[in-house]
Formats: C-alpha cells, sequence, structure tokens
C-alpha cells in the first residue's frame, strides 16, 4: 500500500517552514489515514496503537522541520515511513517488557512473519483490482509514478508535459480514490 507510493509531500513541508496551519491540516487529512493503515497492514497494529504512533511521529517530524527544514525533500517520504514504523516499534519494545517472554514469543513471530507474507499477496491483489477500476488515463498516469518511483514530481511533470501542481494534485487525486478502494475491498 504505502511502501511504493511516492507521496508529494513537499506542500506539507512548505507548509510547516511557513506556518500554514490550514495547509498542514489539509494535507495531514490526507497523510494520516494512509500511514495509520500502513501500520495497520504491514505491522499487523491496533488502530490505536496505529494512530499514536502516528500523531506521535509527525508531532516530532514537524517540530524538526520548523527547527531544521528537510535537507532532501525525495527522500522525506521514507522518513516519515521510517518514522512511524520506529515510534511503534517503541510501544511494542514497551508491552514487551510487560509480556511473557520465552518459546512462545519466537512462535508468535514466525505465525506473524508468515501472516505478513499472506497479507502481502492479498494487499497486491486488491491493489491490481483497485487499479483496474480506475479509468485507463488515471491507470497510465499512476502506472507511470509506480514504474519510475525514482523521477520527482517536476521531473515528471516536465516528461507528461503538465505543470508541477497538476500532477500532484492529479497524483493524491488518484491515490485517495485508490486507497478508499483498497479500504472498503478490505474491510469486506
Amino acid at each position: 500500500m504505502a511502501d511504493r507510493f511516492n507521496l508529494d509531500l513537499s506542500g506539507l513541508v512548505v507548509a510547516i517552514q511557513s506556518h500554514e496551519q490550514e495547509q498542514i491540516n489539509e494535507v495531514l487529512r490526507d497523510v494520516v489515514p494512509i500511514l495509520v493503515d500502513y501500520l495497520r497492514v504491514r505491522f499487523q497494529a491496533s488502530l490505536p496503537d496505529a494512530e499514536d504512533s502516528v500523531h506521535t511521529a509527525l508531532a516530532d517530524i514537524i517540530e524538526r522541520i520548523r527547527d531544521d527544514g528537510v535537507r532532501n525533500e525525495q527522500l522525506f517520504y521514507v522518513y516519515i515511513l521510517r518514522s512511524v514504523k520506529h515510534e511503534y516499534l517503541k510501544i511494542i519494545r514497551k508491552e514487551k517488557r510487560y509480556a511473557k517472554g520465552g518459546l512462545e514469543n519466537v512462535t508468535l513471530q514466525h505465525q506473524a512473519e508468515q501472516f505478513d507474507r499472506i497479507l502481502d499477496d492479498e494487499r497486491q491483489r486488491l491493489l491490481r483490482e483497485c487499479l483496474g477500476q480506475l479509468t485507463k488515463e488515471s491507470r497510465t498516469f499512476i502506472e507511470y509514478f509506480m514504474n519510475h518511483p525514482e523521477l520527482s514530481n517536476q521531473e515528471i511533470a516536465d516528461n507528461l508535459d503538465l505543470t508541477h501542481s497538476n500532477v500532484r494534485v492529479k497524483k493524491m487525486r488518484i491515490i485517495r480514490i485508490l486507497h478508499e478502494c483498497y479500504k472498503r475491498k478490505s474491510s469486506r
């Protein structure tokens, strides 16, 4: 789901640096559910743990951006994913201190890895179904992004002869449609 969608978060960086709270909130309304779902699917996080992790990580990230700025906007998305993941792992470590240890945890961890592989296959199948429901133009557009994750939005805009903002808006809308489709299909 979230792993290879290179969400354009440059608007978030600019909004944070210029203290535009409405724009920050608008971007976060789109990003928070995706990050929560990422933790729930990828790590089987409970909803409260996933939400806590995302909110804590984003609060830290916003503070860090205001203090230091962002050195590499292209890696900002990866940085957010890692921050959210590490925040969740901190919660798990705290919970493990109070849980029983031993062979039982090793077995559960092995079962969780098997479950991860099954979920990955299922997630990919659902994503393919959702991609198939897009219009041909939207599917071609988002597949271009998926096939060229190394390109920035500006490079893609130049390649497709579109404006940067047009590419960013179009990509966010398609990702939102895919996200809603995935949530709908995965809740059945």
